[in-house]
């Protein structure tokens, strides 16, 4: 049976000067055993960070026409948390059909949202035109899917993610992406798509076994920066335009395997293919 524990919900609207309201909604941790949460976010800023202790989920959710819509129940003790924008669509957000009235109602629309670390959980976001920090670091993550529009995204993996991220996936449309901290999410595989834009991977952190990063992206600039005691393979393919700077590697048909590089080892296999752009793979200091 189905139980939607809207109750729990404690809502308060406030009228604030800039026109805009709050809305306040938590849920504590009892019986859940797991966790599931979806977040279409359409303009403004998106903060994610650890709950405090004995709460599942936390929302300070500002807004200004948009009323957030905010979605809990609970299925044999897997909690499913969906947190929306009314309306909201990726396609048309990044088309402009969105009406936005100016950098004002961008700040005017801010979701803090905080979630437990204490119990395993799957995390899916979709943004538009939005400023992002997603402060994953300790989060059991095991499934982990993220959508941008035009965003300026910021991910960090400050803590090690005490379970498999058995499933990771990126799409970045026109836009900025910084990941910190990258092996402490526990993947063995990476996905990335990425369109136009400027990304930035900082693979530090443990690396518990060999792990593979497949990297899409089109008119962009990628660059990986990699701690000096990861080994690692890359297969770059690559337009004629596009240009491939690895630092501290062989190179062999297309094929840089770093002067460390012992296949008996855990290591980074990466395969990435860029269109007119630049990738490169520098070593961290």
């Amino acid at each position: 049976m189905r139980v939607v524990l809207a109750v729990l919900l404690a809502f308060s609207g406030v009228l604030a000067r800039d026109n805009s309201k709050t809305m306040k909604q938590s849920v504590p941790l009892e019986n859940q055993t797991s966790l599931k949460v979806r977040i279409t976010f359409g303009a403004g800023s998106l903060i994610i960070s650890r709950a405090p202790e004995n709460v599942l989920f936390k929302g300070e959710l500002k807004y200004n026409r948009h009323e957030p819509r905010v979605d809990y129940s609970d299925f044999n003790n897997t909690a499913v948390i969906e947190i929306t924008t009314p309306d909201f669509n990726k396609k048309d957000s990044e088309d402009k059909n969105i009406t936005i009235s100016g950098l004002d109602e961008l700040k005017q629309n801010v979701w803090h949202l905080y979630f437990t670390d204490r119990i395993p959980m799957e995390l899916t976001i979709e943004t538009g035109a939005s400023d992002n920090e997603l402060h994953l670091g300790g989060l059991q993550l095991t499934k982990l899917k993220l959508s941008c529009g035009a965003s300026e995204t910021y991910v960090n993996f400050s803590k090690e993610n005490p379970v498999e991220l058995e499933s990771f996936k990126i799409e970045a449309g026109v836009s900025k992406l910084t990941i910190d901290n990258m092996l402490n999410a526990h993947f063995n595989r990476f996905r990335f798509n990425g369109g136009m834009g400027d990304y930035n991977f900082y693979l530090d952190g443990k690396l518990h076994d060999t792990a593979r990063l497949d990297m899409h992206t089109g008119i962009a600039s990628t660059k990986l920066v990699i701690a000096p005691d990861i080994p690692f393979q890359a297969q770059v393919d690559h337009a004629f335009l596009s240009s491939v700077d690895i630092e501290d590697a062989e190179e062999e048909d297309d094929v840089y395997t770093s002067l460390n590089f012992d296949r008996g080892e855990p290591y980074l296999k990466i395969f990435a293919e860029t269109g007119i752009g630049s990738f490169k793979i520098e070593r961290g200091h």
